[in-house]
Parts: C-alpha cells; structure tokens; sequence
C-alpha cells in the first residue's frame, strides 16, 4: 500500500510537472531585460498590433487604445493609434519624422533618428498616458530602461500561461507610485501582456489608473514596399520641432514684460504671491503630479534652488487639487520650494500654458526673462538663469 501511494505521489508530481505547474523559473530580472532588449534590437522588421484599456479609478472612466506599427531597420517606422480622444499617426520615411494628432492640420516633422529602439514605452512608465504621450515617450525614451526610477525588479519563481504560452513574470516597481507587469513569451522574449497600476504616493494602497495591454508581434518580410512609410501632406501645416515650441508660445509671447500676478495657496494653505517675492529671480514651473516627465524638472530646480540659495526662488503650480499628492511627489524629488495650488488653471491660462512641465523664468523687477515648455536639462536652466546677470 506504501509503494502504491508512492507510486501515486510521484505521477502525480510528474504530469504536474510536464504541465509547468511544479516549473521553476531560474533568470533574473537584470538577465531577462537583457534578453528582451537584444531581441527587438535584433529583428530587422515587425509588425506590431495591441489594445490598451486604460482606467481612471477616481473619475470612474475608461478608455480604449488600438495601436498598429510597422518597423523597418534601422529607422522607417509606422505607428497608427486609434482611440475615442487619442488618435495618432506617426510616420518615419526614413529621414524624417512625421507626427499629427487627431488629424488636425498640424504636422510635426523632425530629423528621424539614425536608430530606432523598438521596445519603447513597454519598458517606460509611461505606457498608462494618452497617445500622444506614449508615442512621445517612444522617440525620447528610444528604449532606455529608466533605472533611476526604479526601486525594485524580480522575475516570479513559475511561469504564467498567456495564450498557451509559458511566460515570465517581470514585476517591476517604480519611485513615482507605478508598479509594472509585463507577460514575456519564455521562448521567443516577447512581451505579450503590459500591465500599469499607478498608486498614490501618500498611501501605497490606493489605486489611481490602471492600464492593460495586450500585443501581438509577427516578424515581416524586410522587402516590404517602403512607400507604405510615406507621409501625405498636401493640405497640412508642417512645423519643425523647434516651430513647434514657438507655435506654442505664438499666442502670447511674455518674454520681456511683466509677469501676470497671482496669489496662490501653498501646501499649508498659506496664500503665497508673486509680487511678495519682488526682489528675487524666480523659476516657476507648471507641472502634473501625475505626469512622470514633470518629475525630472522639479528634481532638478530643487537641486538648482540648493545650489544656487539665495540667488534664486523656485514656484512650483499645478491645478492638481489633491494637496497630499502634490505633497507627495516634491517629497519624492526632495524638492524643497513652493507648491502651490491653481484652482481652475486660472494662472496656468494668464501664462498660456500649452504644454507640462513649462518653465518661467522671471527677474528680480517682475520681467519674464525666458519661457521654457517642454521637459528640460539642468544646463538649460542654469544657461536660463545666467539672463539675470545681464
């Protein structure tokens, strides 16, 4: 009876075994991002097709993304996305680089990059945003693995099953309150599944999006008609990157006047105005909490601000009512300035603020020196800054 139910016991392990239940994974998160980077860099051409629902667990709404790219080495690149508000196409002919929303008029065209990484946003916490955002983040990124935000990365002990496949569990978790779940094909490295849960980072618990992703990856002939990556612009407003900054600022130009006045309330409550800091220069940046790229710019004025003393006052505005978040995120940045709260982006709209993160700067006497939208680097802000010493 003994070796019978021993007998029992070990076919018993042995068909769950052969099932991948009892399978053990053994690679780390460090070896799978390597594999997975070097197969999108290896293939010569794909074809990409997902869906991406996204949820605002606050505003109780959600939204559908579908997405088809074509890929072509090493830089002709066509993305479509399809959405009730977030429509795009981009087109890379190989030279330049085509980008229109929502089939409005405008056109932005850029240098194409001489390399395209294909694996983008996937591996970016960013994927969760709109689709201008992701494909944003796609040419900016160009498949950098952003490791300073991440504070932990571990692959799960077994395999999950994703359309009969077996596939590693990369669970990746992020200092700005994004946690990540990416589904990877344990035979051919592809990613299949890309889960994005954004929490808060006051309470670690509460959810405020959620995104999932789910994507398919067919490898196609690399002779493809390259004419299908030519962009039509007949009646269309064709903007070079730079055109585009100033199509943004074209409205109202507040470079060498008086900066409009306010009176905002700080994280305490306490109103702070602009003309009470009359006799400082002044950076003031309007940022989205929930907008990653918006964090790098408040890092670095708050090392600027440390830098700098008093030589400089840094604003930080946002029409973000959530004060514990807001809170939250300079507590992340160890950014040590105002923070102030824009009730109906009243002053956003006084600045005609097109775009977050945007930076003014503003002198001693109340004079907007520089206008700066669009993330930036510490020496363009430091190069800003030296228009006070003129």
């Amino acid at each position: 009876m003994k070796r019978f139910f021993v007998f029992i016991l070990t076919g018993f392990c042995l068909i769950y075994s052969l099932c991948g239940c009892f399978s053990s994974v053994n690679i780390t998160s460090e070896e799978l991002i390597s594999k997975l980077k070097s197969t999108y860099s290896s293939m010569n051409s794909f074809h990409e097709t997902s869906i991406c629902i996204t949820k605002d667990i606050d505003k109780n709404k959600e939204s559908r993304v579908e997405t088809d790219t074509y890929f072509l080495k090493p830089n002709f690149l066509k993305i479509t996305s399809l959405g009730a508000k977030n429509k795009a196409l981009i087109v890379s002919d190989g030279s330049d680089l085509f980008v229109n929303f929502n089939d409005s008029k405008d056109v932005n065209v850029r240098q194409t990059a001489k390399k395209i990484s294909m694996i983008y946003s996937r591996l970016s916490a960013s994927s969760m945003y709109s689709a201008d955002s992701v494909v944003n983040e796609f040419f900016l990124m160009d498949g950098r693995f952003p490791s300073d935000y991440v504070i932990k990365a571990e692959v799960e002990k077994s395999f999950k099953k994703c359309n009969g496949i077996n596939c590693y569990v990369l669970n990746i978790s992020f200092e700005t309150g994004v946690k990540q779940t990416l589904l990877i094909d344990s035979e051919r490295f592809l990613i299949l599944e890309n889960k994005i849960d954004v929490y808060s980072l006051l309470n670690s618990e509460k959810l405020l999006f959620s995104s999932d992703e789910t994507m398919n990856v067919t490898e196609v002939n690399p002779n493809v008609d390259k004419k299908m990556f030519a962009f039509d612009t007949k009646g269309k407003n064709i903007l070079k990157a730079g055109e585009m900054k100033k199509k943004l600022l074209s409205s109202a130009v507040l470079k060498g006047i008086k900066a409009p006045e306010f009176k905002l309330p700080n994280i305490d409550s306490k109103e702070i105005s602009l003309s009470s800091l009359k006799g400082k220069n002044v950076f003031v940046i309007f940022w989205d909490p929930l907008y990653k790229p918006s964090f790098d710019d408040i890092r670095l004025l708050g090392k600027i601000k440390k830098e700098l003393g008093d030589e400089i006052e840094v604003i930080g505005i946002s029409s973000d009512s959530n004060s514990s978040e807001r809170k939250a995120v300079f507590k992340t940045c160890n950014a040590d300035f105002f923070n102030l709260y824009d009730s109906n982006s009243k002053v956003m709209d006084s600045y005609y603020v097109n775009v977050v993160p945007h930076t003014v700067l503003i002198s001693k006497d109340g004079i907007v020196l520089a206008e700066m939208p669009g993330t930036q680097t510490k020496e363009a802000f430091l190069k800003a800054f030296e228009l006070t010493k003129k």
